[in-house]
């Protein structure tokens, strides 16, 4: 942090600072001497006034011009490793242009979505298990940093997990996060493929009688590659799970084994 990653040519830069730096104290002085004769009618009053409303705007550009002359030199902003960098000597940069990713390998953060009733038994500082399918068999602990406070188009809210001590994970790694919750219930899970429609207006189509009948579903937790469903099916019940483009309400459906 503070280490000088770039210098922008300053050359105009330091000749206006230098500029406004020459008018401000010239006023400055010229204020000084109007202040000194003003009670001896040397100067009105209006005129004193004239003089520190012009050393106010000229103290204001420089003050502009040091922070723009200051600023030619980029420093970093955080501590890290240079992963990129997006400039080269010559280059002709705007406001607002990437200049470096700096990366701080201290601590790792990992963001989750969980849904409506996962996040009531979360709770900031709770301990996660990491898992990542690169080191097999190996677990890291992260502890909940954030917990979203609005759900997303698909009612799930965000969940960053911060890992205070890493091993062998990186930035990027795709990895699992193992939620420890209080209580589990046992329900009906169907493949996420059988769902018609929208996981808000979720639909199965049911096997009845070797026709296909379209059954409204509300769907809970989703785990893995199966879907929670809080009402609408019993367990036995048999749904149709591929081949959904083809179905209609009230076509004949065969069960090939």
């Amino acid at each position: 942090k503070g280490s000088i990653l770039l210098k922008v040519d300053d050359a105009l830069l330091r000749a206006d600072l230098e500029a406004s730096e020459a008018a401000y104290r010239a006023l400055k002085t010229d204020y000084e001497r109007f202040s000194n004769v003003v009670d001896k009618g040397g100067v009105s009053t209006q005129q004193l006034d004239n003089i520190r409303t012009q050393l106010t705007a000229a103290h204001s550009r420089y003050l502009v011009s040091k922070r723009r002359f200051e600023d030619a030199l980029v420093r970093a902003p955080i501590s890290g490793i240079i992963n990129d960098r997006y400039v080269e000597v010559g280059t002709y940069l705007n406001p607002g242009a990437r200049l470096f990713d700096i990366m701080d390998e201290t601590s790792l953060k990992l963001t989750v979505n969980v849904t409506e009733r996962q996040v009531l038994q979360l709770k900031k500082g709770m301990a996660v298990r990491i898992g990542c399918r690169t080191f097999p068999g190996e677990i890291e602990t992260g502890f909940i940093s954030f917990i979203g406070q609005k759900a997303d188009r698909s009612l799930s809210f965000p969940v960053e997990i911060t890992l205070r001590e890493k091993d062998k994970l990186k930035a990027g790694m795709f990895t699992t996060a193992y939620f420890d919750f209080p209580s589990s219930t046992k329900g009906v899970l169907i493949p996420r493929n059988a769902i018609n429609g929208s996981i808000q207006q979720a639909n199965v189509f049911l096997v009845r009688n070797g026709l296909a009948e379209k059954r409204p579903v509300v769907v809970g937790d989703i785990v893995g590659r199966d879907v929670e469903v809080l009402s609408g099916l019993q367990p036995g019940d048999s749904i149709v799970t591929a081949g959904l483009i083809n179905v209609t309400a009230g076509i004949r459906v065969q069960n090939k084994q």
